[in-house]
């Protein structure tokens, strides 16, 4: 179990619900040295915390995910709703 420096246990929110429309195609799948940025932020993030949820808008395509997923409450209406959908699915404060 990942602890901060003194202690307390953290969660970690990944918010990968976003259209990527300025790219061109979904962002948690664009691929980067071999794997998703999605899946490259779950591994990273691992090291710091034993609980992981990935946020993603209600009809994403998730692949493989880790992390446990949530969907944004209500859809489509940006980061804020991702957060409070995170923070709603968190553990640890």
């Amino acid at each position: 179990m990942a602890q901060l420096w003194d202690g307390r246990e953290l969660s970690v929110i990944i918010l990968a619900g976003g259209f990527g429309r300025r790219l061109g195609r979904d962002k948690a799948q664009v691929g980067l040295g071999g794997e998703t940025l999605l899946a490259r932020a779950e591994r990273r993030m691992a090291l710091l915390s034993d609980d992981l949820v990935v946020v993603m808008r209600p009809g994403q395509e998730s692949g493989p995910v880790a992390s446990r997923v949530v969907r944004d409450r209500p859809p489509s209406t940006g980061v804020l709703a991702g957060l409070a959908a995170g923070l709603a699915a968190i553990r640890h404060p």
